[in-house]
């Protein structure tokens, strides 16, 4: 994270001529900073950790304020979230949660996205079965086997 700090001071000196002093915490005062608000600008990081939107588009939610940190509210916003909840139809819930997903980002913008963790796995598909990609990267290896006409 101090180099991600860092890159951005430069960034900001660089383009907008703004000066930034890196406040570098202890887990716990930094989670109690950003629960209180008492920070101006702040890094943490989030992974998926299930196969669906909602795993990122729920952290904005009224409801989950005090999680975010981000002082963000949105009635409209967590109207859309809560109807995509009883959506069935995967078209239309897919519509709506693009909606809510245009209030945050192109709207409202109460977090910038800075970058996307990236991590490589490789094994032989001819040789083992079970393996599912999945976007939190978490893999249960009990569930992989290898294919019996490779034993």
């Amino acid at each position: 994270m101090k180099i991600t700090a860092e890159f951005l001071q430069e960034q900001f000196k660089k383009v907008l001529n703004i000066n930034v002093a890196i406040e570098i915490e202890e887990w716990t005062t930094f989670l109690g900073s950003r629960r209180t608000g008492n920070y101006q600008i702040s890094h943490m990081g989030w992974t998926g950790d299930y196969v669906d939107p909602s795993t990122f588009l729920n952290l904005f939610t009224t409801a989950n304020y005090n999680f975010g940190s981000y002082g963000y509210s949105s009635k409209q916003y967590d109207n859309l979230i809560n109807q995509s909840n009883f959506i069935l139809d995967p078209t239309e819930r897919q519509e709506i949660l693009r909606k809510a997903e245009e209030i945050i980002v192109e709207k409202d913008f109460p977090a910038a996205p800075l970058s996307i963790p990236k991590s490589y796995a490789l094994f032989r598909h001819d040789r083992w079965i079970g393996w599912t990609p999945n976007i939190a990267e978490v893999y249960l290896y009990e569930d992989i086997k290898q294919q019996k006409e490779n034993i």
